[in-house]
C-alpha cells in the first residue's frame, strides 16, 4: 500500500488542530483505502475510482455513458463507512468519499453551445473544487510548461531535459 505509506510519511495523521480531508485521484482511491484512513488515522478522503476495484458494487453500480447527463447512483456501505457514487457525465464517473454528504447539486455543462444545469452529486462537485489545481499543475508539467534549467556544456549552454518545480 504505497499510498497508505506516503500519507504516513507526510505525518498528517498525527495533526491535532482539525480535520483532515485529503482528495486522490483514481490512481489512488480505493474504498479499502479510505475506510482505514477514515477508521484508523481519523482522515476523510475523497476520490474517483476505478469500478474494477475491490470493494465496488459492480452489480448494483451499472451506469453506461449512453445514459442522461446527470444520472446517479449512490451507496452507503456500512461496514466501512464509505459514500459510493457514481454519476454520468460525457464519461461515467465512479467517485468515493468518507465525508458524508449525499445531496445533489447542479453543475453548468454545455450542450448544443449553451450552458445548461446538470444535477451533480455534492462528493463529486466537492472533488472537482480541490483537485482543480493539482490537476492543472500536473497538466503544465507534462507539457514542460514549468520553467527548464539551463544545462552548461563543453560547447556551451543550451536548453535541457532537466526539469524542476518548485
Amino acid at each position: 500500500m504505497n499510498q497508505l505509506n506516503a500519507v504516513l510519511q507526510t505525518r498528517m495523521h498525527e495533526c491535532v488542530d482539525g480535520a483532515r480531508h485529503l482528495v486522490m485521484d483514481i490512481r489512488y482511491q480505493c474504498p479499502q483505502l479510505a475506510a482505514l484512513l477514515l477508521k484508523r488515522y481519523d482522515l476523510c478522503s475523497t476520490g474517483t475510482s476505478r469500478l474494477g476495484r475491490v470493494g465496488w458494487n459492480k452489480e448494483y453500480f451499472n451506469l453506461k455513458k449512453k445514459q442522461p447527463k446527470g444520472t446517479t447512483k449512490l451507496m452507503v456501505v456500512e461496514v466501512n463507512g464509505v459514500l459510493c457514487v457514481q454519476w454520468v457525465d460525457s464519461k461515467v464517473v465512479q467517485c468515493m468519499s468518507t465525508k458524508m454528504n449525499a445531496k445533489i447539486g447542479v453543475v453548468g455543462r454545455h450542450v448544443a453551445h449553451k450552458k445548461q444545469p446538470v444535477p451533480c452529486p455534492e462528493a463529486i462537485i466537492d472533488y472537482q473544487e480541490h483537485m482543480f489545481g493539482v490537476d492543472k499543475g500536473d497538466q503544465i508539467r507534462a507539457h514542460g510548461g514549468a520553467s527548464q534549467v539551463k544545462l552548461t556544456t563543453k560547447s556551451g549552454t543550451r536548453k535541457g531535459s532537466l526539469q524542476c518545480w518548485t
